[in-house]
């Protein structure tokens, strides 16, 4: 939908097509807001998360491998894309439970190193195993468990259990971290 037909539709909707451009940005300033990409990773890089990451290193390998297409392989690397990453989402069967569908592309994006040319090279579009961890990590923080907690280390290990039975079709016991 181009911008113009946007703006439109939110000028109907409010009384002055500058009203309607100002609804928006600051819809997508607050949405941005909640995208923190620092506090983030100061949560991601806490032992306990490094640990339940670490002690289910295999269980995350075989969903990396099952959603990546062998067909396209990058100089003999195998890697994920949008569609993959989507369908893996899409199979754990959190949408509409905790994320949105818009999530999934914003967790890629989110999740993607910094690539110097993205013009004349599809690497920004082909996630790495390192990668599918932050965007797995980023999808577990969206869940929100029974008991309430905000620790990230506690939903990745639920969301690994989640994976394993919905994309996996295998019940899995998670490896929690060793509290100290």
């Amino acid at each position: 939908m181009s911008l113009f037909i946007l703006l439109t539709c939110l000028a109907k909707v409010t009384s002055t097509f500058s009203e309607g451009l100002r609804l928006l940005l600051k819809d997508v300033v607050n949405y941005c807001k909640t995208l923190d990409h620092y506090q983030f990773k100061k949560r991601l890089w806490q032992d306990t998360c490094d640990q339940a990451i670490k002690n289910n290193l295999k269980i995350l390998q075989s969903l990396y491998d099952k959603y990546t297409n062998p067909v396209k392989v990058l100089k003999g690397v195998r890697y994920l894309t949008l569609t993959g990453f989507q369908n893996f989402v899409d199979d754990t069967g959190l949408i509409d439970k905790c994320i949105t569908e818009r999530d999934p592309a914003i967790l890629f994006s989110l999740s993607m190193m910094t690539q110097v040319n993205e013009l004349d090279s599809d690497r920004h579009l082909q996630m790495s195993f390192v990668e599918f961890i932050e965007a797995f990590a980023r999808l577990a923080d969206k869940l929100e468990l029974e008991n309430q907690s905000d620790k990230l280390h506690l939903k990745i290990l639920e969301l690994i259990k989640i994976s394993a039975t919905h994309c996996l079709d295998i019940t899995y016991e998670v490896k929690a971290p060793v509290e100290e």
